[in-house]
């Protein structure tokens, strides 16, 4: 699951339909997408053809798996950018879990809700000693009234947690 000369530096777990401006700003042999690739289908074959697309299934006990086992090879990540549903805390934890085994393991991001408190998955990466940035999403207030973020305004906050941990960390 490695394209020859890639230097994967981030893996982005979900939410790659609204999450797409952010893949799309990366240099391609950098990124890993990991995601069921349902839905949000233009986007995403867009992204195919550049960046590394594994497919996960998280309520899948295959899937989850193979996604784990390959997660080992991954040794350069410098990022990891989880958005997962709720539902699935039990495997965002094993994602924290195995991504803290690697040698350097890689700064979580974890984006969420405006409605959701993680609070599980932010005691996973604080037992497993990752460096952990939670991202929460919400409204945005305008002159006509509030509104949901947008997909380009999303990634722009990850874009920019990114740019303030790695100038903390001199990187």
């Amino acid at each position: 699951m490695k394209k020859k000369g890639a230097h994967y530096r981030y893996l982005v777990v979900g939410g790659t339909g609204m999450l797409a401006p952010f893949c799309q700003s990366l240099k391609p042999k950098e990124v890993i997408i990991a995601a069921r690739f349902l839905s949000h289908k233009v986007q995403l074959e867009a992204l195919h053809n550049k960046q590394l697309c594994v497919p996960l299934d998280y309520d899948c006990t295959t899937s989850k798996a193979q996604f784990l086992e390959a997660v080992k090879q991954w040794h350069d990540l410098k990022y990891c950018i989880l958005w997962i549903h709720s539902s699935a805390h039990a495997f965002s934890c094993a994602l924290i879990e195995q991504l803290a085994l690697l040698p350097k393991p890689p700064c979580i991001l974890h984006i969420f809700g405006s409605n959701t408190h993680d609070q599980m998955i932010f005691e996973c990466a604080r037992k497993n000693k990752v460096d952990f940035i939670p991202i929460r999403l919400g409204q945005k207030t305008t002159p006509k009234g509030s509104r949901w973020l947008t997909h380009q305004e999303i990634s722009q906050q990850i874009l920019d947690a990114i740019k303030n941990h790695m100038n903390k960390q001199n990187l």
